[in-house]
């Protein structure tokens, strides 16, 4: 998803709260909440076992795996650099570092972070639900 398209995402989960920051701003708060989110979830996109790559950290439920540095946004036209089933994960958690909600924010942050969970866990083991 491109970053135009993501911050239609961050506005509509920022509804009636405060104004969403500048470019600038926002460019820096998208990185670090994608970070944040990347160690959270240890997403299948980030995961390396290349020890050269940009890493993050080190993976937490694979000890072999490291989570790689999504590549940083920006401008307008960047792709976010994790698994496209977070990036409400991550605007929720762009909300949580401007706005007021804090507590709704992270909350919500939370869920889409263990839905992912889910999601990669059937993926991985072969179950599937549907």
């Amino acid at each position: 998803m491109k970053f135009s398209e993501f911050k239609t995402i961050i506005e509509t989960v920022t509804a009636g709260d405060k104004l969403i920051p500048e470019n600038e701003a926002l460019l820096l708060l998208s990185n670090e909440a994608i970070r944040t989110v990347a160690k959270l979830a240890e997403p299948l996109t980030l995961m390396s076992n290349d020890i050269s790559d940009n890493i993050l950290t080190h993976s937490k439920t694979c000890s072999e795996y490291f989570i790689r540095k999504p590549k940083e946004i920006i401008n307008d036209e960047s792709i976010l650099d994790i698994d496209e089933d977070l990036n409400f994960a991550v605007a929720y958690q762009v909300a949580f570092l401007f706005g007021v909600k804090k507590e709704d924010y992270i909350g919500s942050r939370n869920l889409y972070i263990n839905e992912y969970f889910w999601l990669k866990y059937n993926a991985l083991s072969g179950f599937d639900d549907e």
